[in-house]
């Protein structure tokens, strides 16, 4: 039995991820897809994928807050 894997985003773990409010919508969409994702993982048994899908989520629930703040920059928007 073949069994299709999602291929977790590794750009939003990179400490250098950059984004601004215009992909808000675009990370909500991706983090309520990963949700699924991480309990589809779950019931399946597939571990690994699970907590490396967890990985993204922890760091779509920092960057979506982040962007939802006015006048506060998002991620990769500080001074460098």
């Amino acid at each position: 039995m073949t069994v299709c894997v999602p291929l977790v985003n590794a750009c939003l773990t990179c400490p250098d991820f950059q984004t601004t409010p215009v992909f808000l919508q675009i990370h909500r969409r991706q983090a309520a897809t990963n949700r699924r994702l991480i309990a589809q993982a779950d019931a399946n048994g597939q571990h690994r994928l699970a907590e490396n899908l967890r990985r993204v989520q922890a760091s779509l629930d920092q960057i979506i807050p982040a962007l939802e703040t006015p006048g506060k920059d998002g991620p990769g928007d500080g001074p460098r």
